[in-house]
């Protein structure tokens, strides 16, 4: 049944264009959470308010089902199910609709499709420029059809695959802010067009590598017009997409949003902290089976940078590192690594002295012959140095027995002299 309305409303997409005179129309991106992976259409939401013959949709699954370019009536889309799937967009243009908005969804989605490999950037031949071009299509055809378009907003659902690679975590700050300056600027010639982001904040690999999500943060948080959603407590199908309950939360989520950044003026004020002014560079260091706690670094009169960090076996915090905790030593070229392994500054002997256990917390400091070294501890004390180098690090045996110890070198590399 569902078919044979999909087939009819796409006959009569003309005179539902010409009905609605002027156009809301919002660029829907992302995919499998924005596409509505699982959200099967046996569960798709009623619509006892009759909105969604007044709504009108056009979308693309990249590679597999669409709209062929034309303009429908919001409704299940074909694919994933027998009576079709449906995303976040369905509750998002209601609440619009009734809010007073005439919606339109260009919706283009594909799951399990990243940033860098498949979208990315424009002119590189990706989904992104498939988007594009479909979507210039589109309007057009609106425009045709005796439309006004006015273009209100871009919601980008998408982050989980790029959290699956390095590199692509890193450089998806860059990547994301090169598509939407492009589609703002060059595509739709409004650089203040309201854009919302989001992706899965507990998707297993976004946990690993949370850059992809601190990513969009920052983005938003630099941007008034630019506003991060989270999906922190939907329901989930599985360990990836959300169930059809949450997929319509979702949508009230987004257009929650959406009236917060629409409402912001030109001269919306960005409120920044000292974090904000700090860029993401790379990782320091990460070794397979230890556990890496802190890591501070200094440079070497050889001009390289000697980093330092509280390393121990397995892979959680407790209780292994009161005992098995040990100081290693890391050598860079630049400050921002990579770094590799050179030595193990300090461990613990096993004997009867005040070195018996793990070594932990280090920090280190380069001074000069009469310099005063002030380091804060429950026992705080300032010391007097002559040495070049002092590393200070805390005994643990038990938690109330925590000192803090003092050696002291003339090189990087190796143990120092001990200064109690």
């Amino acid at each position: 049944m569902k078919t044979l309305k999909f087939s009819i409303l796409l006959f009569l997409s003309p005179l539902l264009l010409g009905a609605q005179g002027t156009i809301d129309l919002f660029i829907w991106a992302g995919q499998s959470n924005a596409q509505g992976y699982t959200g099967d259409a046996v569960d798709y939401p009623e619509d006892v308010e009759d909105l969604d013959n007044h709504i009108l949709l056009n979308y693309t699954v990249f590679g597999n089902e669409q709209t062929a370019g034309r303009w429908i009536s919001m409704q299940p889309q074909q694919g994933r199910y027998p009576a079709g799937h449906f995303g976040p967009e369905v509750s998002f243009a209601r609440k619009l609709k009734k809010e007073g908005y005439h919606p339109a969804i260009f919706k283009y989605t594909r799951g399990g499709t990243g940033l860098a490999k498949d979208w990315k950037g424009p002119g590189e031949g990706g989904i992104y420029d498939k988007m594009v071009a479909g979507l210039q299509t589109a309007i057009r055809q609106l425009k045709e059809d005796g439309c006004r378009v006015h273009v209100r907003g871009f919601i980008w659902i998408q982050g989980e695959t790029d959290a699956g690679d390095d590199h692509a975590a890193r450089n998806y700050e860059g990547n994301l802010m090169e598509i939407i300056r492009h589609l703002r600027s060059d595509v739709l010639q409004n650089d203040t067009l309201p854009v919302i982001l989001g992706v899965d904040e507990q998707h297993y690999l976004v946990e690993e590598r949370p850059i992809v999500m601190e990513a969009q943060q920052k983005i938003a948080q630099w941007d008034p017009h630019i506003i991060y959603t989270t999906m922190y407590g939907l329901p989930k199908a599985d360990v990836t997409h959300l169930t059809p309950a949450g997929l319509v939360t979702h949508g009230h989520r987004i257009y929650s949003a959406y009236t917060i950044v629409a409402s912001r003026g030109h001269d919306h004020p960005v409120k920044t902290s000292f974090a904000d002014h700090w860029k993401y560079v790379g990782l320091g260091v990460a070794e397979p089976g230890y556990v890496v706690w802190g890591t501070p670094r200094v440079i070497g009169d050889d001009g390289k940078t000697h980093l330092f960090a509280a390393r121990w076996p397995g892979n959680s915090v407790d209780p292994s590192w009161r005992s098995h905790s040990e100081i290693a030593h890391y050598v860079g070229e630049t400050p921002e690594g990579p770094f590799v392994f050179s030595d193990i500054a300090l461990k613990g002997i096993d004997k009867a002295t005040w070195d018996r256990f793990g070594m932990h917390n280090p920090t280190i400091h380069k001074i000069d012959g009469q310099s005063i070294l002030p380091v804060d501890d429950r026992h705080s004390r300032v010391y007097r140095k002559r040495w070049r180098y002092t590393l200070a690090i805390q005994r643990r045996h038990q938690i109330r027995s925590e000192r803090a110890r003092f050696l002291s070198s003339g090189s990087l590399y190796g143990q120092g002299k001990t200064d109690q």
